[in-house]
């Protein structure tokens, strides 16, 4: 057996034992991820911060539960078009994180020269709490898309997602709706005084829009998820007073909607 041959027998031999030892790790990091995800439902109010595999790259990449993703140190093959497999050393560092158009931080990933770009609160969900059921997506309860630790995160559905969104103050709807002329109050003005039997051409030319605008929102073909909370009367405020002053309207979602002082509240995701 001449050097070159040697070299590369060598080389295979090298490249069948890291495979090899990368499926066992696989093997063993399936139940150390069931073992790792029952300590951190019991550390769920810790400071520490925990490591899981991300999903899909064991081996290669770790996620954190303040949403932090790293690379895994260790020698590893590499592959590279019209070239033969070679093994690398990469040592672990944090990924930077940056965020797309809509706020949400993104990941690259990247292995055997094949790569992907994935925002960081898939991973965290992911390897803490599971994989996504169909139809659900990410929710951000604090309304801050790129707050990706653990606490901040949950599956839910499109309609949950939605009311988040409302309720934060983060949705498009509304008077946020690009074109947008009358706000919340503003609509809810125009009902009470329609209903009162103001003209409704009189209401137009006072808030400036066109009478078929004013039609469709008293018949509610327009604005259908917005109500007057019943429970201030739509100014935001108790009936009662206190030693501190009027009383901040927090009317729950039991009670039809939610309120929170605005003095409206969203009763239909339609």
């Amino acid at each position: 057996m001449n050097a070159s041959e040697e070299m590369l027998d060598r080389a295979e031999r090298t490249a069948g034992r890291l495979r090899a030892e990368h499926k066992e790790y696989k093997r063993l990091s399936t139940e150390m991820i069931e073992r790792l995800r029952a300590e951190v439902e019991r550390l769920t109010d810790t400071k520490e911060e925990l490591w899981l595999p991300v999903v899909g790259w064991e081996g290669y990449y770790e996620v954190s539960n303040l949403g932090r993703v790293r690379t895994v140190a260790g020698n590893f093959m590499q592959s590279r078009k019209g070239y033969d497999d070679y093994q690398r050393t990469r040592f672990g560092k944090i990924l930077s994180a940056p965020s797309d158009k809509c706020g949400y931080q993104m990941v690259s990933l990247s292995r055997f020269g094949n790569g992907t770009t994935t925002r960081v609160h898939t991973l965290v969900l992911e390897a803490f709490v599971g994989p996504k059921s169909e139809g659900m997506e990410c929710r951000h309860l604090d309304g801050d898309p790129a707050n990706n630790r653990l606490e901040n995160l949950a599956w839910g559905t499109p309609s949950e997602n939605q009311s988040d969104k409302i309720q934060h103050g983060t949705t498009n709807r509304g008077a946020k709706a690009a074109g947008s002329i009358l706000c919340e109050r503003d609509v809810l003005a125009i009902r009470r005084r329609a209903a009162s039997g103001e003209n409704r051409k009189a209401l137009a030319d006072e808030f400036g829009v066109a009478e078929r605008t004013v039609s469709a929102v008293v018949t509610r073909q327009t604005w259908a998820w917005l109500e007057e909370c019943e429970d201030c009367g739509g100014s935001g405020r108790l009936p009662r007073i206190t030693a501190d002053g009027p009383d901040t309207c927090k009317c729950s979602e039991e009670s039809g909607g939610r309120c929170h002082g605005h003095g409206w509240k969203v009763v239909s995701d339609d």
